[in-house]
């Protein structure tokens, strides 16, 4: 698998996590907390050995940063009250 794909797709899902936080703000902090619980998840489920392949690990990995990061990056953008 070409290097340009990985950091397209992990480019992407940092992208989207962002946006999301700044578009839409940190929604209520338990769908924050269940984001990152669901990221940690799936990402220490393993995979079945007959399923195991590059893109699916690539797909997998961006759905975890894509969790985390909207998860995590909770507290950094909270809307302001004036």
């Amino acid at each position: 698998m070409s290097s340009l794909w990985i950091l397209l797709t992990y480019g992407l899902a940092v992208c989207l996590a962002l946006y999301f936080l700044k578009a839409f703000h940190s929604r209520h902090w338990y769908w924050h907390v269940a984001a990152v619980v669901l990221a940690f998840g799936i990402g220490l489920t393993p995979t079945p050995e007959n399923w195991s392949s590059p893109k699916l690990d690539l797909a997998i990995g961006s759905v975890f940063v894509f969790l985390f990061l909207w998860g995590a990056g909770a507290p950094f953008f909270r809307p302001q009250h004036h």
